[in-house]
C-alpha cells in the first residue's frame, strides 16, 4: 500500500534543504531563530500568573503609575497578555529579513530563492521548537544551544537530528549529573542511564520519584526496581511515551529493541495512538507558543509541530503489510473513534508527505466514508486557496485538487453536492468548496479552469439552487451565490462572472439578481470596503454592471448610502478619526451639497452617541472621549451656533440614558470612587453647558420622565436589602424635599396601591382559573390591610426615604446653624454696646 517513509522526492526540494540548512548556520540567523533579546533594561514583575519580564518603556511607565492609580493594573496586564500574536508577527519579520540577507549575497537563480524561502523558515522553527524543549526538559538555555548546533546535525528534511544532539549533551562537561540522566531517559539512550542513575545523589533520586515527564518516570522506576522488569516493558511502554511527547528519536530505540512479534502485534494501536495525538494537536497558535515567554501548562508538547505526529503515524504506517493498513484505516473511519474532526487522510496534506495522498485515497474508494471524503476536500480546498505557506515548502495543491476530483467516483461527487440537515445548518460541500475555491490569490486562467471543472460536475437545477432560493417566482438570491459573485468583483473578473451567473439562471433571472445583489448587504459591504480602499472605480464598474440605466446607477448610490450598514460603517470611521474615508463615502454615493451635510451631521451624530455610551462603561475613555467628539463636531459643522445646536440634538437623543449610566450603573463605583464618578458627571453637564436649571431637570427626569430606565421599579425590587451605593445614587439626582416625596409617592402608586379584588380578577381571569384566582387572590393580596410581606417592603421604603431626607435635613440644619451663629453673634455684639451706652436697658434688669 506503499512505503509512508519520511523523505524528499524532488531532486529540486532536496537541494533547496540543503542550500537552506547551510546558509542557516551562522550565530546572526541562529539569535533571529530562537528569539534571543537582549533587552538593555527591563523589569521582573512578580506577583501574577504568570510572571512578566518587561522591557518595553511604555509599558514600563503604565506599571510605574500603578501604585498612584489600582485601575491601571488591568491595562497592564492586558498590554502583556495580549502580545504573543504581536511577537509571532515581529518573529516572522524579523526571519524573513534573514532569509533576504542569507540569499542576497549568493548567485542563486530567483526561482530557486524563491523555493528556499520556506526552507529557511522551516529550519528556523526547528531551531525555536527544538531550544525550547530542552529549556522546558532540562534547563539547558538557548543561548548554551548555539553553541552546540552544527551542520552536522541536520536531516534532508530539514529535523533535527536529537539522538545526535543528546549524545552530543551527554558528553558535555558543563551539564549536571542530573541534567545528564533526564535527557538519558528522554532519548531512551539506555547504555548511559545505568551510569548517570550510580553517580545521582540520594536527594536527586528522591526527587525523580516525583518526576512529571513519562519517560523520565518510566526509567526512574525501572531503576529503583535493579532493571528486574521484564525486558520487553520498558521498550513497550517506552514506544507509548515517546508517541505521547511526539519523540521520534526515543520512539525509533524503543521499537528497534522491540521482538519482532511484538512489533506485529501492537503497529497498528501504535499508529492510531499517534493519529490521536496529531489530531488532539491544536496547530493553530503553534507559533504564538513558540515566542512566548510565559509558561504553559503541559508546554512540552505544546512546543511540538503537528507534523512530528504524522511523521510517527506514517512511520508505523511503513510497518505493515497492506492488510494492516486496510484494517488501520477502518478503523480510523468507524463514528465511534474520538476525533473525527481531523480526518486521517487530512495527515496525508501536510509536508512532506503530499505525494502518498492521492496513492492513500485512491486505494480506499469504497471504505471512505462520504462525509469523511466530503471533509478531506474541504480541507485540501483550504490548502490551495492559501497558495502557501511560510513554513512549508510549497506544494501544487492545484494539481492535487485537479487529479483528486478526476479520480472521484460519481456516487461521492454527487453526494458533496446534495444539501444535508443537522441539527443547527444545512450542509453543502460542493458549494462551499467552490466559494473556497475563489478565494485564492492570484486567481489565475489555471484556476478558473478548475473552477469550472467542479462546477459542470453538478446537475443543471443544483447550479440554480447555488444562486437563489425558490420562494418566489423568481425565487431570492442565496447567500452562496452572493458569496462567489463579491469574491469575483473584488478580482474584477466581470465575464468570468457573468459566464458563472449564464450557467445558472436564465436570461430574465440575470437582471434580476444583479439588481438583488447590489441591494443585499453582501453587494453594500463590497461597496463599503472598496470605497474605504480607495477603490472607487470597481464600485462604479459593480453599478454600471448591475444597472440598466443611469437613472437606476443613481438610485443604487442613494439606497447605498441610506442603509443601516452604511452609517455604522461610516460613524466606525469617525471614531478612528478616518474623516477622509468618510468623506469618500459621501462624495460619491451624494451629489447634493444639502444631503451630504445631512449624512454628514447623521454619522457625526451616531459616532458621538456610540463614544458616549462607551464612556459610561469603560473609565479609561475619560481623558480623550470629549477630544474625539470635539474633533468629530469640527468636521461635521463650520460655525459656532451649529456647533451648539449639534450639542442639543445629541443631548435631547441621550440625555436621560447616559444620564442613568453615569448615575446608576456606576452605582456600585459610588462609594468607593466617587470623585472619580463625580468628575465624570461633571464632565458631562460642562461639555453639554447645561445651567444649574437644566442639570436640576435632568435629576428629576432620570427619575421619572417615560423615556427612563425604570428607576422606580429598581427600588421597589432593592427594598429588600438596599445599599449605600443606592442610596448614593438616589441622593445625586434628588435636589429638595420635594422630589423626595414624589419619588416616595412614585413607588407607593406603582406598588402599593389599594386594590379591589374584583377588579384584578375581572382585569386577568380567564375562563377556567377564576375560581382558583379569587381564592389565592383573597389569601395572599391585599383587601384595605397590606400582608406581612408588603408590610415590611413599605416599612423599608420608609426606612429608605427617611434616609434620604437625612442628607436635606442636615444641610437644612447646618445652614440654620450657620445663620443663628451669624445672628447671635450679632445679638452679641449690640447687647455689649448697649450695656456700655445704657445698662437700664439689660433684660436682666427689667426680670429684676
Amino acid at each position: 500500500m506503499g512505503g509512508y517513509i519520511n523523505k524528499i522526492s524532488s531532486l529540486e526540494d532536496k537541494a533547496s534543504a540543503q542550500v537552506a540548512i547551510n546558509l542557516c548556520q551562522g550565530n546572526g540567523f541562529k539569535e533571529v531563530a530562537l528569539c534571543l533579546e537582549k533587552p538593555t533594561y527591563g523589569g521582573f514583575i512578580s506577583g501574577y500568573a504568570p510572571s512578566f519580564f518587561v522591557s518595553d518603556p511604555e509599558k514600563l511607565s503604565i506599571w510605574a503609575k500603578v501604585k498612584e492609580d489600582p485601575r491601571l493594573c488591568d491595562v497592564f496586564e492586558r498590554s502583556c497578555c495580549l502580545n504573543n500574536a504581536e511577537k509571532a508577527e515581529q518573529w516572522d519579520t524579523a526571519v524573513e529579513e534573514q532569509c533576504q540577507r542569507q540569499t542576497g549575497g549568493t548567485p542563486l537563480p530567483n526561482r530557486l530563492r524563491k523555493k528556499i524561502y520556506p526552507w529557511i523558515n522551516r529550519v528556523a522553527l526547528e531551531y525555536l521548537s527544538y531550544s525550547r524543549r530542552q529549556e522546558i526538559l532540562f534547563g539547558v538555555s538557548r543561548y548554551f544551544l548555539m553553541d552546540i548546533f552544527t551542520r552536522g546535525d541536520w536531516k534532508e528534511t530539514a529535523r533535527l537530528d536529537e539522538e545526535k544532539l543528546a549524545q552530543r549533551l551527554l558528553e558535555d562537561e558543563r551539564l549536571t549529573v542530573l541534567q545528564k540522566y533526564r535527557i538519558a531517559c528522554v532519548y531512551c539512550l539506555h547504555v548511559y542511564i545505568p551510569q548517570l542513575w550510580e553517580k545521582l545523589t540520594k536527594e536527586d533520586k528522591y526527587g525523580l520519584s516525583e518526576e512529571t515527564h513519562g519517560l523520565v518516570l518510566l526509567w526512574t522506576r525501572y531503576m529503583n526496581a535493579n532493571q528486574k522488569w521484564p525486558k520487553n516493558d520498558i521498550w513497550v511502554n517506552g514506544a507509548f511515551q515517546a508517541i505521547s511527547y511526539g519523540n521520534r528519536a526515543a520512539l525509533m530505540v524503543c521499537w528497534k529493541e522491540l521482538q519482532e512479534g511484538i512489533r506485529r502485534k501492537t503497529v497498528i494501536d501504535r499508529a492510531l495512538e499517534s493519529l490521536r495525538q496529531w489530531q488532539s494537536h491544536g496547530s493553530g497558535y503553534y507559533k504564538w507558543i513558540l515566542v512566548s515567554k510565559q509558561p504553559f501548562d503541559d508546554s512540552v508538547k505544546k512546543f511540538n509541530a503537528s507534523s512530528y505526529y504524522s511523521e510517527l503515524m506514517c512511520f508505523f504506517l511503513s510497518q505493515m503489510n497492506e492488510q494492516q493498513q486496510r484494517t488501520f484505516f477502518k478503523k480510523t473511519f468507524q463514528s465511534k473513534y474520538p476525533n473525527r474532526k481531523k480526518s486521517v487522510l487530512e495527515c496525508f496534506l501536510d509536508w512532506p508527505h503530499q505525494d502518498d495522498f492521492l496513492p492513500t485515497i485512491n486505494r480506499l474508494w469504497g471504505i471512505i466514508p462520504k462525509d469523511t471524503y466530503g471533509q478531506c476536500l474541504l480541507a485540501l480546498a483550504n490548502k490551495y486557496r492559501r497558495n502557501e505557506e511560510k513554513a512549508n515548502p510549497s506544494y501544487d495543491y492545484r494539481s492535487l485538487l485537479r487529479a483528486l476530483w478526476e479520480e472521484t467516483p460519481e456516487e461521492y461527487k454527487q453526494y458533496v453536492f446534495c444539501d444535508r440537515k443537522t441539527d443547527y445548518s444545512v450542509i453543502n460541500e460542493g458549494k462551499e468548496l467552490l466559494s473556497r475555491l475563489l478565494e485564492r490569490s492570484p486567481f489565475q486562467e489555471k484556476d478558473e479552469t478548475l473552477f469550472k471543472q467542479i462546477f459542470r460536475d453538478q446537475p443543471q437545477e443544483k447550479r440554480r439552487e447555488m444562486m437563489l432560493y425558490n420562494l418566489y417566482k423568481w425565487g431570492e438570491n442565496s447567500k452562496e451565490g452572493e458569496t462567489m459573485c463579491s469574491l469575483l468583483v473584488q478580482k474584477e473578473k466581470w465575464s468570468f462572472m457573468n459566464w458563472l451567473l449564464e450557467e445558472c439562471l436564465s436570461k430574465e433571472e440575470i437582471p434580476i439578481f444583479k439588481k438583488r445583489f447590489i441591494e443585499s448587504d453582501c453587494g453594500v459591504k463590497l461597496c463599503l470596503d472598496a470605497l474605504k480602499e480607495n477603490r472607487e472605480k470597481l464600485v462604479e464598474d459593480l453599478l454600471d454592471w448591475s444597472s440598466n440605466s443611469d437613472a437606476e446607477k443613481k438610485q443604487s448610490k442613494d439606497a447605498l448610502i441610506n442603509r443601516n450598514a452604511s452609517v455604522d460603517v461610516c460613524e466606525s470611521l469617525l471614531r478612528k478619526g478616518k474623516f477622509a474615508d468618510v468623506e469618500r463615502v459621501i462624495h460619491f454615493c451624494l451629489s447634493s451639497d444639502e444631503k451630504k451635510e445631512r449624512f454628514k451631521d447623521l454619522f457625526a451624530q451616531r459616532a458621538c452617541g456610540v463614544l458616549l455610551t462607551n464612556y459610561t462603561h469603560d473609565s479609561w475613555l475619560e481623558d480623550c472621549v470629549w477630544k474625539q467628539m470635539d474633533t468629530i463636531i469640527a468636521w461635521s459643522v463650520d460655525t459656532e451656533e451649529k456647533r451648539r445646536d449639534f450639542k442639543k440634538k445629541l443631548f435631547s437623543r441621550k440625555r436621560i440614558a447616559i444620564h442613568y449610566d453615569l448615575v446608576f450603573i456606576k452605582e456600585l463605583v459610588f462609594i468607593k470612587e466617587v470623585d472619580v464618578v463625580r468628575g465624570k458627571i461633571e464632565r458631562f453637564y460642562q461639555w453639554f453647558e447645561l445651567s444649574p436649571e437644566e442639570i436640576k431637570q435632568l435629576k428629576r427626569d432620570t427619575l421619572f420622565a417615560w423615556e427612563s430606565p425604570d428607576v422606580i421599579q429598581n427600588i421597589y425590587e432593592s427594598l429588600p436589602e438596599y445599599t449605600n451605593a443606592l442610596v448614593a445614587s438616589l441622593r445625586w439626582c434628588l435636589t429638595d424635599e420635594e422630589m423626595v416625596i414624589d419619588l416616595k409617592k412614585a413607588v407607593e402608586e406603582e406598588y402599593f396601591t389599594e386594590v379591589k379584588v374584583d377588579e384584578v380578577v375581572d382585569k386577568r381571569k380567564t375562563d377556567k382559573e377564576v375560581g382558583l384566582f379569587e381564592e389565592v387572590f383573597e389569601e395572599e393580596c391585599f383587601t384595605g390591610v397590606l400582608d406581612e410581606r408588603k408590610k415590611k417592603e413599605k416599612e423599608r421604603l420608609n426606612d429608605l426615604i427617611s434616609e434620604l431626607l437625612k442628607g436635606f435635613k442636615k444641610e437644612e440644619v447646618q445652614d440654620k446653624t450657620s445663620e443663628e451663629g451669624v445672628l447671635v453673634k450679632g445679638i452679641g455684639e449690640k447687647r455689649s454696646s448697649v450695656g456700655i451706652e445704657d445698662e437700664s436697658t439689660s433684660p436682666r434688669k427689667r426680670r429684676k
